[in-house]
């Protein structure tokens, strides 16, 4: 930052939850990049918009890296980033991805909405009686 300014997490952050509202990974992805650049970990904010952009765009393998990643910060995944992520996998048709999500949260010792376990489990039927 060319005028003596340093970005902060907050600036890192809005800059991520930015992305996720766009729905561009790639531009999350290089946001956590660049604040490794000026010596910032993401913070439990961070993680969070990052896991909810993963879910909007469908991609789980980004979504299990960065929920490695996130452990490795000593960040918890929260209930509401395994609600993101079992949604979205059912939203992109991938239902036992969402089950396996909420195996995750559950094994964590963490709730899981009537709601979001009524809709994987309809995700679920919905697929299998897609293959008949």
């Amino acid at each position: 930052v060319d005028s003596g300014v340093q970005p902060t997490i907050v600036t890192f952050n809005e800059l991520i939850k930015c992305c996720s509202r766009a729905r561009s990974l790639s531009m999350a992805t290089y946001y956590l990049k660049e604040m490794e650049k000026y010596g910032l970990q993401p913070d439990k904010i961070t993680a969070h918009f990052v896991i909810v952009t993963c879910a909007k765009v469908g991609d789980f393998d980004s979504a299990d890296t960065q929920l490695r990643n996130m452990q490795e910060h000593g960040i918890a995944p929260t209930q509401e980033m395994y609600a993101y992520l079992a949604s979205g996998a059912c939203t992109h048709n991938r239902p036992l991805r969402a089950c396996a999500y909420l195996e995750e949260c559950l094994a964590r010792g963490l709730d899981v909405t009537s709601r979001l376990g009524e809709s994987v489990l309809n995700s679920c039927i919905d697929s299998a009686e897609d293959k008949g």
